[in-house]
């Protein structure tokens, strides 16, 4: 008789109602519960994607130069990031008179 409150009627009402109909009823419901659940569960992807993302992007920017790697995993197409020179050999004339 849960189904009877669910649908917003009387147990004297929901007897009279066409059998059919009554069925009608109740796979709605069980519809609509499914579609809740689903609900729920694609609401909590975004976290779940977000995190999965992050772990990732950490994975990927590893390297034998940022962690406890040996070179020789960073593999064949790694081009380690240009280093800023701080040498005032390299400096000119020009830039260590400003």
């Amino acid at each position: 008789m849960s189904s009877v409150a669910a649908a917003g009627m009387s147990g004297t009402d929901w007897l009279a109602t066409l059998a059919a109909v009554r069925s009608f009823i109740l796979v709605q419901q069980a519809e609509q519960q499914a579609h809740q659940q689903e609900v729920v569960l694609l609401l909590s992807q975004p976290n779940v994607l977000a995190s999965e993302l992050a772990q990732l992007r950490d994975r990927i920017g590893r390297s034998s130069r940022n962690f406890s790697k040996p070179p020789s995993s960073d593999g064949p197409g790694f081009k380690p990031p240009e280093q800023l020179s701080t040498d005032i050999e390299n400096c000119t004339t020009s830039d260590t008179e400003k």
